[in-house]
């Protein structure tokens, strides 16, 4: 048999004891010690996982407001439903910092990104982003690539034939 000695100061030895106490009440008596001390560590990493969650929609909502409400497509006229995505995705190294997140309207975030994946991001907010739609790249909102043809903005879409 394993005796556990932990070293406390008696105002935490009495803290353990009456957590024990209530443990033991809880799940019955007769289990080892050691359960109760994992029945501890896990709502500890429970709460430390709830804090974590608390720091992520703090971040979240600090983007949110850097962008100024603001999906960073910019086709998008959203200004409701934003989430901050990561730039730099985190199974690729990505980092949970302003620099790599960016508001996204829910449609462009889960449609165009990860569904469809033709929507990229690449550079650092909110400065030094690239978005690239399928064949368009823009930067700071202006469109870089394809350069666009100010003729065809000249033309009359109606003009010259039957709609079919």
């Amino acid at each position: 048999m394993v005796t556990l000695r932990l070293a406390m100061t008696p105002d935490e030895e009495a803290t353990y004891e009456a957590a024990l106490d209530g443990l033991r009440e809880a799940y019955g008596s007769e289990r080892p010690e050691w359960f109760y001390l994992a029945v501890m560590a896990k709502h500890f990493l429970d709460m430390h996982a709830d804090a974590d969650d608390r720091v992520k929609r703090t971040l979240s909502r600090k983007v949110i407001r850097r962008d100024n409400y603001t999906c960073a497509v910019p086709e998008c006229l959203q200004r409701g439903g934003l989430e901050a995505d990561h730039i730099r995705l985190r199974s690729r190294g990505g980092a949970d910092t302003m620099e790599n997140l960016t508001s996204l309207c829910a449609a462009d975030h889960r449609y165009g990104k990860h569904t469809v994946g033709r929507l990229r991001l690449h550079g650092r907010a909110p400065h030094d982003l690239i978005v690239r739609m399928g064949s368009r790249v823009y930067r700071k909102d202006t469109l870089i690539s394809p350069p666009l043809d100010e003729g065809a903005l000249a033309e009359d879409p109606w003009a010259g034939g039957s709609p079919s």
